[in-house]
C-alpha cells in the first residue's frame, strides 16, 4: 500500500468517525429538544387537565374529555403537539427495548393512570371516561 493511499485511507476513517459522532449528536440535541418541548408544555397540560378538558387515555396519549373542548384552538394544538412528542418518545423506547411502539405507549398508560391525581380524567380501552 502506498503512503498516499495510507492517507486516505485515514482520512476516510477520520470523516466516518465524524460522520457517526454527528449522528449521534444529532440525535442527542433531538432528545434535548423533545425533553424541553414536553416539559415546556406541561403547566399548559396540567392547566387543561385540572380544568377537566384534556385525560389520559389508555394508549399512552391524551384526549379532549368532551369534544366540544376541540373547537378551542388552543386545546386541540395542546393535544396535537402533545401526542405527537409522547409517539416520538414510545417509538425511541421501543427501538431501544425491542419492542413496538403500541406496547411501550400502553404501558406509558397505566403508569399515568397510576400517577393521576385526584379529579383527572381516564379514558379506558372501552372509551369511557372516569374521574381519578
Amino acid at each position: 500500500m502506498t503512503r498516499q493511499t495510507s492517507l486516505i485511507l485515514a482520512i476516510a476513517a477520520i470523516a466516518l468517525v465524524l460522520a457517526a459522532f454527528t449522528s449521534f449528536a444529532r440525535a442527542d440535541d433531538a432528545s434535548d429538544a423533545l425533553k424541553k418541548r414536553l416539559a415546556d408544555r406541561y403547566p399548559a397540560l396540567r392547566a387543561a387537565k385540572d380544568a377537566g378538558k384534556v385525560g389520559e387515555t389508555f394508549d399512552g396519549l391524551i384526549a379532549a374529555v368532551d369534544p366540544k373542548y376541540l373547537d378551542d384552538a388552543a386545546i386541540k394544538k395542546l393535544i396535537d403537539d402533545e401526542n405527537t412528542d409522547r409517539k416520538q418518545v414510545y417509538k425511541t423506547i421501543a427501538d431501544q427495548t425491542n419492542t413496538t411502539p403500541d406496547v411501550v405507549a400502553q404501558r406509558a398508560g397505566v403508569r399515568n393512570f397510576a400517577a393521576a391525581k385526584p379529579g383527572d380524567y381516564l379514558k379506558d380501552k372501552d372509551g369511557k371516561w372516569t374521574k381519578k
